[in-house]
């Protein structure tokens, strides 16, 4: 009973707020485009992830001309809500011990016995195979002829922990190179199964170091771990071997858009790149299609409020590929922010590449009161909203509907029917309408300065006839 006069007493005060301004919106059919609500379940207050085609289809980088009306064709209250701050992953890394094996050194699958033994003043370990007629005699890493590297047994019998990657670090002398890992993991070290692989790489190209020490690792859990490689150079070996354990973070639906080049910059030779509407973005990345490329390119992201790009990045990017996978940029951690258009400077590299711009952005979500019979629609795209005062912000933008909704039994989602064409993309551009006020203002002047002329001449030629 009481959750039923909240919710009535919260809708006849917003059907109080909303009712004075209804007169002075425009309707629904007055925007440019229009989605159809589907809604699942009957409630108080809806919320949307908001797609791309509804930024591509508004006019204001901040989506103020983006209403919804109800049934009958009444506005309704409506808050847009930013991304959620991106919680940072916390990382924790872990010393492992890691066991050399050469070749020879294991006659047949199955020799092989690790003994772990762990006390107060550390973790020791030792190697020991089964050898026909012999009751496991212990081995010395290094007492077989054949001394050429071949694997690495790692020990991860701690079951409190769970390794996402692994971080491998090998001396700093040894570099000019890309190879392929492969990470196999057992309980027993005889049966392996395969829980990751990755290429490696230490190199200095176009003036830039390129390295990537970390090989991702399954979510399956063993006890031990055996690292195998392809074509690392002559003496290469591990110096150290972390564990890397993440924190548990909520999944931001991250969206990415790849864009091809939409025209050249004359002034600076500048990639130009356009989304077709002004989205929240966090992330860059030039996406370098042919192997063994690389480039050092400034990205700048165009600013709507000061009419200028602004620099977002400075960064060395590339798609290399070894024996193994491809190795290519990760995307570029960015302050969010908006913007509908970038463009890319080559500052190294070959001057004319074949290259596309991948965007990683975060959509906001519309939060809007059920008012009125349904269906809802949602509309966007008029430009005369600017020269308006964005009614639909100034009179139906609430900045406590969130935490309203947030805080009611009775909110659910619901996701956008596919989009109708309203007034047409013709509402998208301010149509030109001459200034009369303008033009009389100056006819009243152009009259003024012509009749005080008419005076003065006619004052001249009484002077001279008297």
């Amino acid at each position: 009973m009481n959750n039923f006069i909240y919710r009535a007493l919260l809708l006849f005060a917003f059907a109080l707020l909303t009712s004075a301004h209804a007169q002075d919106m425009p309707g629904a059919n007055d925007y440019a485009y229009g989605w159809p609500v589907v809604t699942e379940e009957t409630a108080d207050f809806y919320e949307i992830e908001l797609p791309l085609e509804t930024y591509q289809s508004a006019t204001n980088p901040t989506l103020r001309d983006l209403g919804v009306y109800n049934y009958d064709g009444n506005p309704v209250p409506r808050q847009v809500i930013p991304p959620a701050q991106e919680r940072k992953v916390v990382e924790t890394l872990t010393a492992l011990t890691a066991l050399p094996l050469y070749e020879g050194q294991i006659s047949a699958p199955g020799d092989l016995r690790l003994l772990v033994k762990r006390g107060t003043t550390g973790t020791t370990v030792e190697l020991k195979q089964s050898t026909p007629g012999d009751s496991q005699p212990e081995m010395n890493a290094r007492s077989q002829a054949d001394t050429r590297l071949t694997a690495y047994i790692i020990d991860v019998h701690k079951p409190e922990l769970r390794f996402t990657a692994l971080d491998l670090m090998w001396p700093e002398h040894i570099d000019g190179f890309m190879a392929q890992v492969n990470v196999h993991g057992s309980n027993d070290l005889k049966n392996w199964q395969p829980i990751g692989s990755g290429s490696i790489t230490s190199l200095s190209q176009d003036g830039a170091m390129i390295e990537k020490r970390r090989i991702e690792l399954s979510t399956a859990q063993y006890e031990y771990l055996q690292l195998t490689w392809e074509n690392v150079p002559e003496g290469w070996s591990l110096s150290r071997v972390n564990g890397v354990q993440r924190s548990k973070h909520e999944d931001t639906n991250r969206r990415k858009i790849v864009l091809p080049v939409f025209e050249r910059d004359e002034e600076d030779d500048g990639y130009i790149f356009s989304a077709d509407g002004v989205i929240p973005f966090d992330q860059a990345r030039l996406l370098l299609p042919e192997n063994n490329t690389t480039a050092r390119a400034r990205i700048f992201a165009w600013q709507e409020q000061t009419q200028r790009w602004q620099l977002i990045a400075n960064e060395h990017f590339y798609h290399l590929r070894g024996g193994g996978d491809a190795m290519v940029t990760e995307p570029l951690p960015l302050n969010l922010q908006r913007a509908g258009r970038w463009k890319v400077i080559i500052e190294s590299g070959r001057p004319e590449l074949d290259f596309n711009l991948e965007i990683g952005w975060r959509p906001e979500v519309l939060v809007f009161v059920a008012q009125g019979e349904g269906p809802f629609q949602v509309v966007a795209g008029r430009a005369a909203d600017q020269v308006e005062q964005h009614p639909q912000h100034r009179l139906y933008n609430d900045p406590a509907l969130a935490a309203l909704a947030h805080e009611n039994e009775h909110t659910a989602a619901a996701t956008l029917g596919k989009r109708v064409e309203l007034a047409g993309p013709e509402q998208l551009v301010l149509p030109y309408t001459p200034d009369w006020r303008r033009w009389l203002i100056w006819a009243g002047l152009v009259g003024g300065v012509a009749l005080v002329g008419w005076m003065a001449a006619s004052l001249i030629r009484k002077l001279k006839e008297s």
